[in-house]
C-alpha cells in the first residue's frame, strides 16, 4: 500500500490534526496543528509503519473527517463528560459491536454470515454488555458496519458512538425575524433597565408589540403561520435572554459591583503556613432564640463571633451575645483566642472530655471592611498583641472562606437541632413555634456552644486536612512551637472598662452592680470615705472589679456582690438582658391601684391625728373674714356663675314680643334683662291691675317679675308705652 503525503499538508493522526513536516533520516516527521496542545506531541514513523497505520485508518487524509456528518464533528470537539447519561450510555452500548468487528480480519469485517453471528454474540455476552437489546430489536448488519466505520473515521472515538440527542429534531426558528426584533426591544425597555420588571412582565410587553407592529404594517406573525395558540411562546423571553451576555444584564438591572460579585471567579485565602500564622474572625446571627432564665422573657437571637486559625481549621476564641457585631464582641473573641482557657472552662462547671490548649496571639487576623476592625481600637489592640490585621476586598467573603464554612457546620449540626431554632427562613421554619419551643436561657446556650467546640468539632476528623483540628494543632506546635500568651497588664488594659466612682463602705457601684471587698476596705481607711477612684471592671468576667491605688499604683481586687447567674455573663450580655427585661415589662395597674391606696391610707392616718384648733396666722384671718378682694362690692363682677353654667343658644329675632328690657339699674354688668309686661298687648289686664297696686311705676316701665331663664341676649323694645 502506497501512502503520499504533502510537505505542510494537513492529516489525521490518531484522530488528531497533524501538519506533515516532512521526510528526514529515514522517518516522517508530523507535528501537531496545535502547538498548545499538551497531549499531542510531535510524533516521527518510518515509511513501513506508516503504511501500517494507514491499512489501520489510524493515519488518515483530512478528507475522510470532513465525510463525517456535522452532528459527529461537533460531538468530537465536545468532552465526553458533558453529554448526558442517556447519550453516554448509547456509545457503550454500541462499542462492544464494533470493537468485535475491529477485532475480526479485514476480509471477514463485511461478510453476511460473519457479522451476523458476532451481532448475536456479542448481545448475549453478558460480562461485555450490561444492557443488551431485546432479542427482536438486534441492531441489523447494516447499522453495525455505519457505527464500525463512524467510529473508525472519527480515529477509534468512542465520542463518534453517542447518539447525539439534542441535535435531533426541527431546529429552525419558529419566529419571524421582526418578532425577534420586537422581543428584543420589549427587553431592553421592560427587563433590561434599572427599574426591572419580571420575565413575565417583559413576555407580555413584546406580546403586545408584535401584535402593533403587525397591524400596523400588515405582517403576518408565526402564530398564523404555524398554527400556535399563542402569539408568542412561554419561553421566548427565556430562550432570548440565554444567548446574551450575563454581565451587562445584571448590571443594568442592579449594579456593577453585583454583577462583579456574581460573575467573578471565586477565589480561596491563604491555608496558612503553621499554627497561629493566620486566624479569621467574623460574625453571624445565631438561629435560635433565647430566654431569660428568671423571667421567661424572649431575649431574642444572640449573635456570634468567632476566631478560627487557617493552618489547623481549630477554634481559637468565640464571643456569644446580644450585642451587635462590634468592637467589643471582636476584642472578647481576641481575649479569648489569645488567653489559656482553663478559667473559661471552670466559670462554666467543667466537665469537659478533652482540654482546650489553644493560646498566644497569630501573625496575621483576616477580616473584613466592618466598621469594628477599621477601628483605633483594633489597630491599638494588634499594636499590642504585635498582630498584623489584613483586610480583604470589598465583597470577598469567598476570601476567608474557613470561618464561613464553619458557620454552615456548625449550624447544620448544633443550631438547627436546638429547641427554639428558626431555622434559615422562614419556608425552611414551616410551622414550627420558634418563641413557644424556645427554652434555653443565654447560659445554657454558651455552654452548649463551648461542649460543641472542646468537645466535638476540635476532635472530629475535618474533611480537608483529614485530621482533628485538635491533633493537626499540637502537631504543627511541636515543629514551630507554643506562642506564650500576653501578659494581664497588657491585654486587660485593651478590653477594660475604666470609670470614676466614689469608693464608700459598701464598696464600688456601676450599672447596679456592686464590688467590694477587705482590700476595698483597707484602701477605704486611707484615703477616706466618697474618694473618687478609678474602677476597671473586666467585660468578659463580672466576677471582678479593680480599683487604682493611686499611691502605689496597683490595682486592687474586689468581689462582685450578687446572684450566681450574673457572674456568668459578660458585660454586654447583662446590660442587654436587663434593657430587654426592661422594656417587655408591663406596668401592672390593679398592684399600683393597691399600692397607691395603702400609700393614701398613710397620709389619712397622719392628717387625723393632725391638731385641730390651730392657731391663724393675722394675714390668713383677714383672708378668712373678708376674702380676697373686700372692696368687691364697689365694683362688681363681669363673670355670673349662673349665666355660666347654662348652655349657649341661638339670639331671638322674631317681630312679636320683647326684644329686651332695659338696663338694670343696679349696675351696667349684668348680663341677664327681663322682658316689661306693660309692653306687652296680649299681656292679662287682671295682671297688670295686680302688678300696679303692689308696685309703683315711674316713667313708663313696669315693676318686674323675679327672674327666670332666658336663652341669650335680647335686644331692647323700642315701643311706646301707650298713656
Amino acid at each position: 500500500m502506497n501512502v503520499r503525503f504533502i510537505q505542510g499538508g494537513l492529516v489525521r493522526l490518531f484522530g488528531r490534526r497533524y501538519l506533515v513536516v516532512g521526510y528526514v533520516d529515514g522517518y516522517w516527521h508530523f507535528t501537531p496543528e496545535d502547538p498548545t496542545d499538551k497531549n499531542a506531541p510531535p510524533a516521527k514513523y518510518t515509511s513501513l509503519a506508516v503504511r501500517s497505520l494507514a491499512r489501520q485508518m489510524k493515519i488518515t487524509s483530512e478528507g475522510v473527517y470532513q465525510a463525517l456528518t456535522a452532528n459527529v464533528r461537533e460531538a468530537l470537539t465536545r468532552d465526553f463528560g458533558s453529554f448526558t447519561v442517556g447519550e453516554k450510555e448509547s456509545a457503550y452500548r454500541k462499542y462492544p459491536f464494533v470493537k468485535e468487528i475491529d477485532d475480526l480480519r479485514i476480509l471477514f469485517r463485511d461478510k453476511i454470515k460473519v457479522v451476523d453471528e458476532l451481532i448475536e454474540r456479542v448481545n448475549s455476552d453478558r460480562e461485555r454488555v450490561k444492557d443488551p437489546f431485546p432479542a427482536d430489536g438486534l441492531p441489523t448488519r447494516r447499522q453495525v458496519i455505519g457505527w464500525y466505520l463512524r467510529w473508525l473515521s472519527a480515529g477509534r472515538d468512542v465520542r463518534a458512538l453517542v447518539d447525539f440527542h439534542s441535535k435531533k429534531g426541527n431546529k429552525n426558528s419558529r419566529l419571524e425575524e421582526w418578532e425577534k426584533e420586537e422581543i428584543d426591544r420589549a427587553i431592553g425597555e421592560t427587563y433590561n433597565t434599572e427599574v426591572r420588571g419580571s420575565e413575565r412582565i417583559t413576555w407580555e410587553r413584546a406580546r403586545d408589540l408584535i401584535l402593533l407592529r403587525a397591524r400596523r404594517e400588515g405582517l403576518t406573525t408565526s402564530q398564523v403561520k404555524n398554527g400556535t395558540k399563542e402569539v408568542l411562546g412561554k419561553n421566548a423571553i427565556g430562550r432570548r435572554l440565554a444567548q446574551r451576555e450575563k454581565y451587562p444584564l445584571i448590571a443594568n438591572r442592579f449594579s456593577k459591583s453585583k454583577a462583579n460579585n456574581v460573575i467573578r471567579m471565586l477565589g480561596i485565602g491563604p491555608p496558612g503556613d503553621y499554627p497561629h500564622s493566620d486566624w479569621e474572625v467574623d460574625h453571624t446571627p445565631l438561629d435560635l432564640i433565647a430566654r431569660d432564665n428568671k423571667t421567661g422573657a424572649l431575649l431574642g437571637k444572640p449573635y456570634l463571633t468567632v476566631i478560627i486559625d487557617r493552618w489547623s481549621r481549630i477554634i481559637c476564641g468565640y464571643e456569644i451575645g446580644f450585642a451587635p457585631p462590634s468592637w467589643v464582641s471582636v476584642m472578647a473573641a481576641l481575649r479569648m483566642a489569645v488567653m489559656p482557657k482553663e478559667g473559661l472552662l471552670e466559670r462554666l462547671g467543667g466537665g469537659f472530655e478533652f482540654t482546650w490548649d489553644v493560646y498566644g496571639p497569630c501573625d496575621a487576623l483576616w477580616c473584613d471592611n466592618g466598621r469594628e476592625f477599621r477601628s483605633e481600637s483594633m489597630n491599638a489592640t494588634c499594636a499590642v498583641l504585635n498582630i498584623s490585621p489584613r483586610n480583604l476586598p470589598r465583597a470577598r467573603g469567598d476570601l476567608k472562606g474557613k470561618i464561613e464554612s464553619w458557620f454552615k457546620t456548625q449550624t447544620k449540626k448544633l443550631t438547627h437541632l436546638l429547641p427554639g431554632t428558626t431555622r434559615s427562613n422562614v419556608l425552611d421554619r414551616g410551622e414550627y413555634d420558634s418563641e413557644g419551643n424556645a427554652i434555653l436561657p443565654l447560659s445554657a446556650i454558651i455552654l452548649i456552644a463551648t461542649i460543641y467546640i472542646v468537645d466535638v468539632y476540635n476532635q472530629t476528623k475535618h474533611p480537608t486536612t483529614f485530621e482533628p483540628p485538635a491533633i493537626r494543632h499540637l502537631r504543627g506546635l511541636e515543629d514551630g512551637g507554643q506562642p506564650l500568651p500576653p501578659s494581664e497588664h497588657l491585654i486587660a488594659p485593651m478590653t477594660g472598662l475604666v470609670v470614676r466612682r466614689s469608693l464608700t463602705r459598701s464598696g464600688v457601684r456601676y450599672n447596679r452592680l456592686r464590688w467590694n471587698s477587705n482590700a476595698f476596705t483597707a484602701l477605704l481607711n486611707r484615703i477616706g470615705p466618697g474618694a473618687n477612684v478609678m474602677v476597671r471592671i473586666d467585660p468578659l468576667d463580672l466576677k471582678k472589679a479593680y480599683v487604682l491605688d493611686d499611691q502605689t499604683h496597683e490595682w486592687i481586687e474586689g468581689d462582685l456582690l450578687s446572684e450566681t447567674e450574673i457572674e456568668k455573663l459578660t458585660l454586654a450580655q447583662y446590660e442587654h438582658i436587663k434593657k430587654e427585661l426592661g422594656e417587655i415589662s408591663v406596668y401592672d395597674e390593679e398592684r399600683g391601684a393597691k399600692i397607691a391606696e395603702a400609700s393614701q391610707r398613710i397620709l389619712d392616718i397622719v392628717k387625723a391625728h393632725a391638731p385641730k384648733d390651730k392657731i391663724v396666722a393675722r394675714k390668713d384671718a383677714r383672708f378668712i373674714s373678708e376674702g380676697r378682694k373686700p372692696t368687691e362690692h364697689v365694683h362688681q363682677s363681669r363673670h355670673d356663675p349662673e349665666e355660666s353654667e347654662r348652655p349657649m343658644t341661638g339670639h331671638v329675632v322674631s317681630e312679636s314680643g320683647p326684644k329686651s328690657a332695659p338696663p338694670d339699674a343696679r349696675g351696667p354688668y349684668r348680663e341677664q334683662v327681663l322682658p316689661n309686661p306693660w309692653l306687652e298687648p296680649e299681656f292679662p289686664p287682671e295682671r297688670r291691675e295686680a302688678l300696679a297696686s303692689t308696685k309703683t311705676v315711674s316713667e313708663g316701665v313696669a315693676p318686674l317679675d323675679p327672674p327666670k331663664p332666658l336663652a341669650g341676649r335680647q335686644r331692647p323694645s323700642t315701643r311706646k308705652v301707650d298713656a
